[in-house]
C-alpha cells in the first residue's frame, strides 16, 4: 500500500475511534498535541458544541421565560 506512510499521523486517531466517547476525550485532553489530523481536531470541537447545545436545550425554555418576564415588567414599570 503506497499511502500507508501518508496516513501514520492518523493512526491515533483510528485508535481513539475504536473506543468510547468519554475514552476518547480524556485521551484527546491527555495528548492534545498528538492529535493534530483535522478530522481529530473537529471531533474535539464536535463533542465541545455537543455539550453546549445540551446545556442550551436543558435552559432554552427557562431562558425564554425570563427574557419573557423582564420585557414585561420593563413594560409595567
Amino acid at each position: 500500500n503506497g499511502v500507508s506512510n501518508r496516513a501514520a499521523p492518523n493512526r491515533h486517531f483510528r485508535k481513539l475511534q475504536r473506543q468510547s466517547p468519554i475514552e476518547r476525550q480524556s485521551l484527546i485532553e491527555r495528548h492534545p498535541f498528538r492529535c493534530e489530523t483535522r478530522r481529530c481536531f473537529s471531533a474535539y470541537f464536535l463533542n465541545f458544541f455537543q455539550f453546549i447545545f445540551f446545556f442550551f436545550n436543558i435552559f432554552q425554555l427557562f431562558y425564554v421565560v425570563f427574557l419573557f418576564e423582564i420585557l414585561v415588567l420593563k413594560l409595567y414599570m
